[in-house]
């Protein structure tokens, strides 16, 4: 009866973990692909829901390599990684498998497994860049600044190289011509000329033996013709010097262009391209030495390897690794000589206007920014809305209904470069003047008024003697000792009219009675 139960219970702790294993979700990933004798790294996750999972896991890795490898691994984090070398194993597609198990109670129940296909490689894995500017491009570069050409491995096959092969040198081909080797994985180049579409191809060749430090040869900028095997004379490119090497590659790419069709040597590879619809043989020589010594080609061209220029087949060596990258771009014009023709100083209320226009390869975009102000521009404008123009020349109309200072952004871009350039408008406002008549009226009769002034106060002070006027003294009276001016004899004579009485007579008259004083004298004789 014991055992009934104990069966039963485990039944019932099955069915309800594979209820709960379609909630699990296992994510695989790797770096793939991956030179062969490289490090494969592999990663799982496990999600419940759409978080990790929690709880005791147990991750069994397995491969269908030829060595078949398999690896267990029991933790309490819900992720596991697992890296793997594959040195004895062809180049090809290959896939791992990896089953999760959760612990429950006694026993470790299935949850989830996942597959994953993975590739190993007999070249190196990675990408060539285009740089300019410090910026990664894919499609077009300027024609006003240098170009990097740079080969970037994958870290595994990095990795690989630095561990495994004592040099690795890049070798250059720009639409079909050599320009040259370099040891740094990086080749520099100026393209002046604009609209022409160029593919550059590059060669890496990794050997597995020390360098041997002798003379280099040197690039030129001519093109001759030559039937020796093992000398050439090397063409590149008038614009563009090859960086110098201060040792002997372990394999030496040379160039020489040969009139006769039937070449008969044995490490001349014959290279067919398309100009103008004509069909050119280019032969390319690839010497290889081993230190100072020839190695037969009959004992090198075992293999074969990627197309250099799109038709030929370059040789390949049990010696050595190689691995071949490719990317085509297109040169254009920045945008440049932004003229800016019109009158940025205007009279409130009326309307500005500007044309702009500019040089460069078309198509171009635009767009304009207004700010009230004197606005400074960092050159990270973008623009939200651009409009878009097959010839960079477009006007600018806007009205301003204010005095005061204004800034326009105005950001033209075309495929290569963005240019910002700000324009401050001014507007300004005149001061009303008054009319002419209600200026001149007023100074002319307020002139006039001074005039008469001035020269009657002059006339007066002239002619003021003839208005002097003599007053008769009538005072016929007593002469006192005291002299009265007229002032005074005028105010005592109001004072005295106040303070004259009035005398009624016996006879029911009426009259002023003056005082005796103030009676005057006889007239005086004259």
């Amino acid at each position: 009866m014991l055992n009934l139960n104990f069966l039963f219970y485990l039944s019932l702790i099955h069915t309800f973990q594979l209820v709960l294993s379609s909630d699990y979700n296992l994510q695989l990933s790797s770096n793939s692909p991956v030179i062969t004798g490289g490090v494969v790294q592999f990663e799982a996750k496990l999600y419940y829901g759409n978080e990790l999972a929690t709880g005791y896991f147990k991750f069994y890795w397995e491969d269908n390599a030829l060595s078949r490898n398999t690896r267990t691994n029991e933790s309490s984090l819900p992720y596991d990684s697992w890296n793997v070398t594959y040195n004895n194993d062809p180049p090809g597609p290959y896939d791992v498998q990896v089953v999760v198990y959760k612990f429950i109670v006694l026993y470790y129940s299935r949850l989830t497994s996942q597959r994953l296909i993975f590739e190993l490689t007999d070249q190196l894995n990675g990408e060539l860049n285009i740089i300019q500017n410090n910026k990664t491009t894919d499609e077009f570069v300027s024609n006003n600044k240098t170009v990097v050409h740079e080969v970037s491995l994958k870290e595994s096959d990095s990795t690989y190289l630095k561990n495994v092969t004592k040099s690795a040198l890049t070798y250059w081909f720009i639409d079909c011509e050599y320009h040259g080797v370099t040891d740094d994985f990086k080749y520099f180049h100026f393209y002046n000329r604009s609209d022409i579409q160029h593919t550059v191809e590059a060669l890496v060749v990794a050997g597995y033996e020390p360098v041997t430090t002798t003379t280099t040869p040197t690039t030129t900028t001519s093109t001759s013709t030559t039937t020796a095997t093992t000398t050439s004379t090397t063409t590149t490119s008038a614009t563009t010097t090859p960086k110098p090497m201060n040792t002997t590659p372990l394999v030496t790419a040379e160039t020489k262009v040969v009139k006769s069709e039937d070449v008969n040597i044995t490490n001349v590879i014959k290279t067919k391209r398309s100009v103008n619809d004509e069909t050119t043989k280019i032969p390319h020589e690839i010497v290889y030495y081993r230190g100072s010594n020839l190695i037969s080609s009959n004992q090198q061209f075992n293999l074969e390897s990627p197309f250099i220029c799109n038709r030929s087949i370059v040789p390949l060596s049990t010696n050595n690794t190689f691995g071949y990258f490719v990317k085509s771009f297109t040169v254009k014009e920045p945008v440049s000589k932004l003229t800016i023709s019109g009158n940025n100083w205007i009279l409130q209320g009326n309307i500005l206007q500007l044309q702009i226009s500019c040089k460069g390869s078309k198509p171009f975009e635009y767009c304009l920014s207004y700010f009230p102000g004197v606005h400074n521009v960092t050159g990270n404008e973008t623009c939200i809305n651009p409009l878009s123009l097959d010839d960079c020349n477009f006007g600018i109309r806007r009205y301003y209904g204010f005095p005061g200072s204004y800034t326009i952004v105005v950001i033209v871009t075309n495929e290569v470069e963005k240019a910002v350039t700000p324009i401050v408008v001014t507007v300004y406002e005149v001061t009303k003047q008054a009319q002419l008549s209600v200026i001149i009226v007023p100074v002319t009769f307020s002139i006039v008024a001074i005039v008469l002034i001035v020269f009657g106060v002059a006339y007066y002070l002239q002619n003021r003697s003839r208005f002097t006027v003599e007053v008769a003294d009538f005072n016929f009276g007593p002469q006192y000792a005291d002299y009265m001016t007229f002032r005074e004899r005028l105010r005592d004579s109001i004072m005295n009219s106040f303070t004259r009485a009035t005398v009624n007579t016996e006879e029911g008259g009426s009259g002023p009675i003056w005082p005796p004083n103030q009676k005057y004298g006889s007239m005086p004789r004259f």
